[in-house]
Parts: C-alpha cells; structure tokens; sequence
C-alpha cells in the first residue's frame, strides 16, 4: 500500500518549484488542510453511521423512520394570525427579489381577511365564533372580544327567522355546506341581511376542525325589492279597482239604455238602442274579465268571445230557442289592446246575425271558430240564414255598424271578408298577434 498521501505529494512538488512564493504557497497549504479536515470529518461519521447500523443488525434492534416535519394544526390558524402579525411581515430590502415576502405563510391570507369587504367569521367544529373579520364588527357594531366564544345564533333578530338557523345548526351537527340568507340583529337593536355561506374546514385526516362563514349584506337591495313589491301591490289594487269601476259603471249606462229601449214605441229606435246596449256589454264583460283574472295586459280572448255570446243570446232571448250556436273556440291570450276591439267586432257581427239572418226562418244555426297557427290569429262566424242582399256592397255601406267594423279591423292591422250565398253567410277576420302599446281605445280617425 502506498502511504504518501496527496498533501505530501504537493508539498514536495511545492518546494521543488522556485517560481511561487511563500504568499502563494501558504494559501495552497491552508485550502489543503481545510479540505483534508472536511474529508476527514466525513469518513468519521460514514464510519460511525456504519457502526450504528451494524449494532442494529446484530442485536437485533429496528431502525426507527425519520419523522416527518410536522405541520400546523390549522385549530391554530387564528392564533398565529393573533400572536404574530406583527412578525409576519418582513421584507428584505438587501435583495429586491425577496421584497414583499412574508414571513409566515398564514399573513397573506390574514390581510385577505381584514381587507376584504366581505363579512367573514370562523367558527370552531361545534358552531362557536372565533374569529370575526373587521367589516362585519362595523356592520353587527360588537367589538370581538364581545362575539368571541358565543354561538352563531347569538345574531338572531327574532323568532320569526328560527327557520334559518336551525337550518345552518342542522349543517353544523352534519358537517355540511350550507347557503342561505340570516336576519341579523346589530347592537344598538338594527337589523341587516346576511347573505351567508356556510363551508366546513378539514385537516390533513379529513377530519372537520372550523367552519368559516362568508357573505355579503344584501340590506339594501332587500329594502328596495320590499318597496317595489308594495309598489306593484298597490298598483295591481288600484288597476283592478278602475277595471271594477269602469265595469261598474258601464252596465248602468248598458242598464239606462235598456230602460229606454223598453219604453220607446219607435222599433227602428229600439232596435238601435239595443244595438248600443250590446256593445256596451261587451267592453263591459272585457273589463270583468281583467278584474277577475288579475292581469291587466293580457286577456284570455276564448272566454271573452263565450260572454259575449251569452249576453247577445240574453238581448235576444225570444230567438235564442230558436238558434243553435256551436262553439270551436281555443284559448287564445290577447293584448288588451287587441281584445279590445276584436271583442266589438264580435260583437257587431254576432248581433247582425241574430238580427238579419234568421227572420224568414223558424230556426237556425251560427258556428263561430276561434283559432291560431303561431302568431296569427283567425276567427270565423258563420249562418244557415238567408244571406246578404244582392245589391250588398262591403265597401260602399256607410251604415254605423259597417264603418266601425272598418274602424276596428284597421286597429288591428288585419283583413276581414264576407262569403255569401244561398246556403248562409261567413265572417272572416285575420291578424298577427302584437303587443300593442298605449291606449286601448278604438281610432276613429
């Protein structure tokens, strides 16, 4: 075995080379006697390492595993927030790329907590706070060391929001996600609406250690969603009281007419006034509807077209035995700014066919179709009677009924048709459904 060793062999290479001076020589010397006494430390403990493990081995002991760093129970999340804010954040200015890092791990979300403008609290596993952010001791108005160690019940406004939290209690008990909205009493006896979400925190054996609760105050757009529920109420009593009243009052008008139809000896006359009185029942049973229904936009039209039926039938009860009147009607929704002169038309036309079709007849029949393919609507009355005149003309009649037929099919951006012929007479009308806006009344113009 060779026994010079590598310093022995420098240092005689060392002194047999004239050209390096002592300055030199010494800190070559230096760097070998640290690295041989580094070199020696290290074959020390691989020697005494193997040592160990060979007394093991012999007598039989087993080696324990390392254990590994252990890491914070988050049950002391809150109190290193507490204890060592003030430590958490320490920036190194000597080296810029460290600038702004903290510390402990737990600061960043501390800040996150404190800044944050959303109501945050943490409970512990059994649903007692133990840590309240600052904006909701603003909004609740309590200082911490007031709500700390209390149950989250302690905020109820009143036994009328019992529901909720036994709700939020429930998901405690269960371990549970829970999302609602709490009723909250603030200090000084104010209340505020705590949108809340209610989510479990587990450790590292998935075991739930904290719930935190985070929400917003939705106060004011409660305060507002109230105002303009009241708003709405008061507007659906006071629309459904003028629909009552107008109806009201167009069935004394209706019932003065009638008055005077009874008493006038004039049958041209009376047969006018009846006329008048018809369509005056017809607004009239329209504004029933909408006091009944409750919606003072839309109208149910087939249940309409029925009480205009049975109200001409009652005005002209002598030949109602006499008359047959089938029905095919759908449930059509109209704009009451389209129920409204479609229901005069009805009107005028049903009446002509009880007053005119049938009086060279003992008996008779009238078949009235209601019906939609999308947005259009098509409506038909049709008789067995006699027909219109020969010398009819839709176009040149300047009689009352016929120009305002004109009038109200114009409202309705429509077309209307009369076919007639020895077999009877049929009534067409066709319009596009449309949400007309402004005032129902018909245009006369």
């Amino acid at each position: 075995m060779n026994n010079s060793s590598p310093k022995k062999k420098l240092l005689k290479k060392l002194n047999s080379d004239s050209e390096l001076g002592l300055e030199e020589t010494s800190c070559r010397l230096n760097y070998l006697d640290i690295k041989s006494s580094e070199t020696k430390e290290e074959d020390s403990k691989e020697i005494d390492i193997k040592e160990k493990h060979l007394w093991r081995v012999n007598n039989k002991v087993q080696e324990q595993p390392e254990e590994a760093p252990s890491l914070p129970n988050q049950n002391n999340i809150i109190k290193l927030i507490r204890d060592h804010s003030a430590e958490m954040f320490q920036p190194s200015f000597g080296n810029p790329s460290n600038l702004g890092v903290a510390k402990n791990p737990y600061y960043k979300f501390s800040k996150v907590a404190e800044l944050s403008p959303a109501l945050i609290l943490i409970a512990d596993r059994q649903g007692f706070i133990e840590y309240a952010n600052p904006s909701f001791l603003k909004l609740s108005q309590y200082k911490e060391e007031e709500i700390l160690g209390n149950g989250l019940e302690m905020f109820k406004a009143s036994l009328v929001y019992q529901h909720q939290y036994s709700e939020l209690r429930r998901a405690i008990l269960r371990g549970e996600e829970w999302k609602g909205e709490l009723v909250n009493s603030k200090k000084n006896g104010g209340t505020f609406v705590f949108s809340a979400t209610l989510t479990p925190v587990r450790n590292e054996y998935d075991f739930i250690t904290n719930f935190i609760v985070v929400g917003q105050d939705i106060t004011p757009f409660r305060e507002t969603e109230k105002q303009l529920k009241m708003a709405v109420e008061e507007k659906t009593v006071l629309l459904s009281e003028l629909h009552h009243r107008v109806k009201n009052n167009l069935a004394i008008i209706s019932g003065l007419m009638q008055l005077q139809a009874f008493t006038e000896g004039d049958l041209s006359v009376q047969s006018k006034l009846y006329s008048s009185v018809g369509r005056v029942q017809a607004m009239a049973s329209m504004h029933e509807l909408l006091y009944e229904s409750g919606s003072f936009c839309k109208l149910e039209f087939g249940q309409n077209l029925r009480k205009i039926v049975t109200s001409i039938s009652k005005m002209y009860y002598e030949l109602t035995q006499k008359i047959d009147v089938k029905m095919d009607v759908e449930s059509v929704q109209l704009n009451i700014n389209q129920a409204h002169p479609c229901s005069l038309i009805m009107n005028e036309v049903i009446t002509n066919a009880y007053k005119h079709a049938f009086t060279k007849a003992e008996s008779g029949k009238i078949r009235i179709q209601l019906y939609t393919r999308g947005n259009e609507v098509f409506m038909s009355i049709a008789d067995n009677g006699s027909g219109l005149p020969e010398d009819f003309n839709v176009d040149k009649d300047k009689t009352l009924g016929n120009t305002l037929l004109k009038t109200l099919v114009k409202q309705l951006n429509g077309s209307y048709q009369y076919i007639s012929d020895e077999g009877g007479t049929t009534f067409t009308l066709f319009f596009t459904k449309e949400d007309i806006k402004g005032s129902a009344s018909a245009n006369f113009s």
